[in-house]
């Protein structure tokens, strides 16, 4: 705890890449024009009830932060702008996939999540008859 309460060192260091909980994840700009495209992420809900869902979005910035001490502590953050999960994220029961509305943004200031929290996803753009939906 005296190492958290000292403050991290500096600088913070930030990175294309990071490899955590055997996903290897990239930042969206580092995936452009590549084969694989890494960088979507899904951070699961705790109680699923009407009011929490799994929240999505791709990755804008890696970022590691050091504290003093021995060992080294380190904290890996994602900074992510998130899709909105109630009016932007659609569950089809029957395929077991997720849709999401990339308009749809969350509005709440949640940029940052802890990276052992992310799971991987990947998106893919699908043909839509609702002009809203085709992204």
């Amino acid at each position: 705890m005296k190492a958290i309460a000292w403050g991290p060192l500096q600088p913070v260091h930030t990175f294309p890449v990071y490899f955590i909980n055997g996903y290897v994840f990239h930042i969206d700009s580092y995936a452009q024009g590549r084969k694989t495209c890494n960088s979507g992420v899904c951070i699961k809900g705790t109680s699923y009830d009407e009011n929490e869902s799994d929240f999505y979005d791709i990755i804008e910035e890696i970022m590691v932060i050091e504290y003093p001490g021995f060992p080294l502590k380190r904290v890996a953050l994602f900074n992510c702008k998130w899709f909105d999960p109630l009016r932007g994220v659609n569950i089809d029961k029957r395929s077991n996939t997720v849709e999401i509305n990339q308009t749809k943004r969350y509005r709440k200031y949640e940029l940052f999540v802890m990276a052992e929290q992310a799971g991987q996803v990947y998106f893919t753009p699908y043909p839509s008859k609702n002009k809203s939906r085709s992204n």
